[in-house]
C-alpha cells in the first residue's frame, strides 16, 4: 500500500494549494503514489494486471511531488511571499542552478545568471517537492536535482529528480 493510506497528506496538500492560490500559482499533482490512490478500482486493477508494481511508486518518505511553471517560481523570491509562506507553517528551500546555454539563447529574463529548478516546502512531517517546468518551443523541460549524499537517506528516491526531462505540451 502506498504511504498515502497510512499518513494524512491531504490536509497538507489542501493547506499548500490554498497558499498557492493566494499567489495565483497553479500547481499540478505529479506524485505517483497519490495519483494511484485516486484512480478508480477498475484502473488500479488494470495497472496491476499489466505488471505495475506498487512498490515502485511508494516513496514512503512523506514527500509529495507537485509541478509549477517557471513564470510562477519567481514569486518565491519576494520577501512578502516568504513571510506568508512562513505564516502558513512552511519552511522553504529554493534550489537554483547556473543558466544553461539554451536559456540565454531563448531570451529568458533572469535577474541573475541562475534559474530556479526545484523548490521544497517543509510542513511538520511532510515535504512538498515542487518541480519547476520551463517552456521551450513546444515542450516543457525540468532540470535534474543533485541530492547530496547525506540527504539521500532522508529523501529516498525523489520523483522528477534523477535526470532532466522534457514533455510535450
Amino acid at each position: 500500500m502506498p504511504i498515502i493510506k497510512k499518513k494524512p497528506v491531504f490536509p497538507v496538500l489542501k493547506l499548500f494549494t490554498d497558499l498557492m492560490s493566494i499567489f495565483r500559482i497553479e500547481v499540478v499533482l505529479l506524485e505517483p503514489s497519490v495519483l494511484f490512490c485516486m484512480l478508480s478500482p477498475y484502473y488500479k486493477n488494470l495497472l496491476l494486471r499489466r505488471k505495475f508494481n506498487l512498490k515502485d511508486i511508494s516513496s514512503s518518505k512523506q514527500i509529495v511531488t507537485l509541478g509549477i511553471r517557471a513564470i510562477d517560481a519567481v514569486v518565491f523570491e519576494k520577501v512578502s511571499v516568504k513571510a506568508k509562506i512562513r505564516a502558513y507553517g512552511f519552511k522553504t528551500e529554493i534550489v537554483s542552478e547556473p543558466l544553461l546555454d539554451w536559456m540565454e539563447l531563448d531570451n529568458f529574463t533572469f535577474s541573475e545568471k541562475r534559474f530556479t529548478s526545484h523548490v521544497f516546502f517543509k510542513n511538520k512531517d511532510w515535504l512538498i517537492h515542487l518541480v519547476v517546468f520551463y517552456e521551450r518551443e513546444n515542450f516543457l523541460w525540468h532540470s535534474s536535482l543533485k541530492v547530496p549524499p547525506n540527504a539521500k537517506r532522508a529523501l529516498g528516491e525523489l520523483s522528477f529528480a534523477a535526470s532532466a526531462s522534457a514533455y510535450e505540451k
